[in-house]
C-alpha cells in the first residue's frame, strides 16, 4: 500500500488495461473474486453473509464476490439497491445459490443482521457524485447500527465516502475492513473518510503502477523513508553535514527559535547557527551546541555568510514592518540565490504580504511549510476549491517550490508533480512548537545533502514516527514539543535499523 490514486486515475488505468487487451468484464471478475478470496482467508469459518449491492461496477464486484462465496458453500443473502433485475452479474450470483432480496426496508435489514456472520458493502464505489438518496441513507444508518460482534467489509470504498477528497457529503458506511480493488484511492487516507475504512487491504487485480508514476501519491512509510536517509560515513566531520542558519525568534517567541535549532541539530546537521537580535539570543539559547549570530539593525551581511549552506527562516520571528523588510531584502538577494531555504511560520505570513511574492523567491530553492491559515494567506485569502492532495499539487506547481501542507494528514508536493502524504493522524503533534520542530528536521536533512522534496518527505515521516513513539510510551496528552525534538535521533535510528 505504498501508492494511492484518484478515482480519475483509476478510470484511466482501467481504460489502459482494456486497451491492452483485458476485457472490462474480466477486471470485474478479477476484483470480485479477489474480494471473496480475501474474505475467506480472513474468516475461514464463514457460514452466512449479507451482501448489499448497488447499481455500478462496485455492485458488480460485490455480485461476483457473492457468486464465489456461494460456490464455496457460504449462505449468501443479496440485497440490491437500484440494480436492474436483468443484471447479468446479479443473475450469476443467484444461479450459484445466492438469495436475492429486491424489495426491502430497514426493518427487514435489522431482522437479518443478527442471523449473519458478515456484512459486505458494495453499494457505492468511486463514482460518488452526490449525497446518497434517502432510502440509501436509512440503509447505511441501519448497517452502522449493527451488533458490535458483526464485522462489515467495504468493497473498494465505504459507501458514502468521497474517494477523491476524503469528504463525506451525508452519511457513510463504517467498515471494519476495506478491500481496495487495485491501488488504494487517495481519499481513503484523508479524514473523515479515513475514519470509516478500518483496516485497508489492497488487492491485486492486475492493475499496477510504477513507483515513479506521478499520477500516484506516495503513502509515506518507514520503508520508503529508510531509502531516503543520507549517509553517515565513518570518516566524516562536522562540515560533511552542512551549516544551517536558523533565523528565528523574537522577544515574544524565543522558544520557537530554540525548538527549531534543537530539531535541526537532532536531525544530524553538522553546525547550527541561531541568527537573532542580541536581546533575543539569551532567551532563545539554552543549548551550548548552537552557535550564535547576533543581528544588527541591518542584518543582511550577517545572514548571508558564505559558510551557511542551508537556511531555516520564520519560527517565532515576529511580523514587524522592519522584520518584513529585512526578509524581503534577504530573499531577493543574489547572495542567497541558489541556497536552499525552509520558510516557516511568520516568514510565510510576511511573505504573503509581498505583491507577486513567488517572483521574489524564484531564484531561491524553497520548502514552504504552511498550515491551513498560512496557505490561505499565501494564496491571497481564498484557497482553490480542490481536494487536499490536488490543492497541494496545484500550489506547488503554481509557485514553483516544494510544499508541505500541514494538517492531521500532511501532504508534500513538488513542482514536478511528485506527491506524498503522511496518513497517520496523531494528537501528540497537535501542540505548540510541533511545526517549529518539523521545520528544523527539514532543514537538517537538506543540510545533509538531501534534495528538497526527499528532505520534506523524510522530515514528515521522522516527525510522525517520533510522535508515534511518544504516544506509545508517554500518551497523547501533555507532551511537549521539546520532547518531540528529543525523540528525533531514536526515530532516525529506527529507520536505519531497517536496512
Amino acid at each position: 500500500m505504498s501508492l494511492a490514486i484518484s478515482p480519475a486515475t483509476m478510470r484511466i488505468l482501467e481504460a489502459e488495461s482494456v486497451a491492452a487487451g483485458t476485457p472490462a468484464h474480466r477486471l470485474i471478475e478479477t476484483a470480485g473474486a479477489a474480494c471473496a478470496q480475501a474474505i475467506m482467508k480472513r474468516w475461514p469459518m464463514l457460514r452466512r453473509v449479507l451482501i448489499c449491492v448497488g447499481p455500478g461496477n462496485n455492485g458488480a464486484d460485490a455480485c461476483v464476490c457473492a457468486r464465489v462465496l456461494a460456490q464455496g458453500g457460504v449462505s449468501v443473502t443479496l440485497l440490491s439497491w437500484q440494480r436492474p433485475r436483468t443484471d447479468a452479474w446479479l443473475d450469476a450470483a443467484c444461479a450459484a445459490g445466492a438469495v436475492h432480496v429486491e424489495q426491502w426496508e430497514p426493518t427487514l435489514v435489522e431482522r437479518l443482521l443478527p442471523h449473519v456472520d458478515l456484512v459486505i458493502d458494495g453499494l457505492l464505489g468511486i463514482g460518488l457524485s452526490r449525497p446518497p438518496a434517502d432510502m440509501l441513507i436509512l440503509l447505511i444508518e441501519t448497517l452502522n447500527a449493527r451488533p458490535r460482534r458483526l464485522p462489515l467489509v467495504a468493497v473498494d470504498v465505504p459507501s458514502g465516502c468521497d474517494a477523491r477528497s476524503g469528504s463525506i457529503p451525508s452519511v457513510a458506511i463504517r467498515a471494519d475492513v476495506t478491500l481496495s480493488t487495485g491501488p488504494v484511492k487517495v481519499g481513503l487516507y484523508i479524514p473523515p473518510a479515513a475514519l470509516h475504512c478500518g483496516e485497508i487491504i489492497e488487492l491485486d487485480i492486475g492493475i499496477h503502477l510504477s513507483p515513479t508514476d506521478r499520477r500516484a501519491t506516495r503513502v509515506l512509510s518507514s520503508v520508503h523513508a529508510e531509502s531516503l536517509l543520507p549517509a553517515r560515513p565513518v570518516d566524516s566531520y562536522k562540515g560533511t553535514y552542512g551549516t544551517v542558519c536558523v533565523w528565528a525568534g523574537s522577544e515574544a517567541y524565543p522558544g520557537a527559535a530554540h525548538l527549531a535549532c534543537m530539531a535541526t541539530a537532532r536531525t544530524g546537521a553538522g553546525i547550527v547557527a541561531l541568527a537573532a537580535s542580541p536581546a533575543v539570543l539569551p532567551l532563545a539559547w539554552p543549548t551550548p551546541e548552537v552557535t550564535l549570530v547576533p543581528l544588527s539593525d541591518d542584518p543582511h551581511d550577517a545572514l548571508v555568510q558564505s559558510h551557511f549552506s542551508t537556511y531555516l527562516v520564520g519560527p517565532g520571528l515576529g511580523r514587524s514592518t522592519q522584520t518584513a523588510e529585512h526578509l524581503k531584502t534577504f530573499l531577493g538577494s543574489a547572495d542567497v540565490a541558489g541556497r536552499p531555504v525552509v520558510l516557516d511560520a511568520d516568514a510565510l505570513t510576511m511573505l504573503a504580504r509581498i505583491p507577486d511574492w513567488p517572483h521574489l523567491i524564484a531564484a531561491v530553492p524553497c520548502v514552504l511549510t504552511p498550515h491551513f491559515g498560512e496557505l490561505r494567506r499565501l494564496a491571497g485569502g481564498t484557497l482553490i476549491d480542490l481536494p487536499p492532495v490536488e490543492r497541494a499539487q496545484h500550489y506547488a506547481r503554481t509557485w514553483g517550490h516544494v510544499l508541505i501542507m500541514k494538517g492531521s494528514v500532511t501532504v508534500i508536493a513538488s513542482p514536478d508533480g511528485r506527491t506524498a502524504l503522511w496518513a497517520h493522524p496523531n494528537p501528540v503533534l497537535a501542540v505548540a512548537g510541533s511545526g517549529d520542530v518539523l521545520a528544523g528536521i527539514v532543514a537538517g536533512f537538506i543540510a545533509q545533502h538531501c534534495d528538497l522534496y526527499s528532505a520534506a518527505c523524510l522530515a514528515v515521516t521522522v516527525h510522525g514516527l517520533a510522535g508515534q513513539h511518544i504516544a506509545q510510551t508517554t500518551g497523547t496528552a501533555g507532551v511537549l514539543a521539546s520532547e518531540l525534538a528529543a525523540a528525533i535521533p531514536g526515530a532516525v535510528q529506527a529507520l536505519r535499523a531497517l536496512s
